[in-house]
């Protein structure tokens, strides 16, 4: 049950709140060094998740557009998914990738894994690079899938910036990796 986590709070008591479909909701009882009050923390437990970055042979990031119920609009986004255990990233990510869009690459990188919410959410996400992406005859949606992504879009990757600037990216996962991706392909 206890442990010490790595700022020197002794966790007395970690207990699961909720537990529904993969959505994780912990609370753990803990005492910092110097503090008098025992701290309460709740926070959400998820499984890995990936977000690929698809670009084409003509240098263009393919987005999808999809619904996304918390915030009842649909999204300009990555393609994204779930890892499953033991699974490879970069085959995920091919996997996720052709479900969702239709579209494959020739290969796949694996750029590192942020923290979408360190604060709430223990999860890592990752990263891939789908390099000289191009269309195929596999897509595959899952049934939600079907009718939530309304449309597949490619914006050219010097535009990406002016579609933030737009407002026309908002998903934070989005710009997180697109970030990622930028960065690595720049050197």
């Amino acid at each position: 049950m206890g442990g010490t986590k790595k700022n020197g709070a002794e966790v007395l008591d970690s207990r699961v709140v909720y537990n529904n479909r993969g959505l994780i909701v912990k609370e753990e009882q803990f005492k910092v060094p110097g503090v008098t009050d025992t701290k309460t923390y709740r926070f959400c437990d998820m499984k890995s998740s990936i977000r690929i970055v698809a670009i084409t042979e003509k240098n263009e990031v393919v987005l999808i557009e999809e619904f996304k119920y918390p915030v009842d609009e649909f999204v300009l986004s990555l393609p994204a998914g779930s890892v499953e255990e033991g699974e490879i990233p970069q085959v995920a990510g091919e996997r996720e990738l052709k479900e969702e869009t239709g579209y494959t690459a020739k290969s796949f990188e694996d750029l590192g894994s942020y923290y979408p919410m360190a604060g709430t959410i223990r999860q890592e996400a990752k990263v891939i690079l789908a390099r000289n992406s191009y269309r195929c005859d596999s897509q595959n949606p899952d049934e939600y899938e079907r009718v939530s992504i309304r449309k597949i879009e490619l914006i050219s990757l010097p535009n990406i910036f002016d579609a933030v600037k737009e407002d026309k990216l908002k998903d934070g996962q989005t710009l997180t990796a697109l970030m990622m991706a930028i960065s690595h392909l720049r050197h």
